[in-house]
């Protein structure tokens, strides 16, 4: 999942990261549907 798409509709943007973080998160965030609806989680 792109970390942006995380932040749509919200008042964060992807400007608080480097590239590099961005990518190290991206790696561990998975959709995880929880009664019906999907959600981000990290994999930690």
């Amino acid at each position: 999942m792109i970390l942006n798409e995380l932040f749509k509709n919200t008042t964060y943007d992807g400007t608080l990261f480097s590239d590099e973080s961005k990518t190290v998160v991206e790696a561990l965030v998975s959709m995880k549907s929880v009664r019906g609806i999907e959600i981000p989680i990290l994999n930690v």
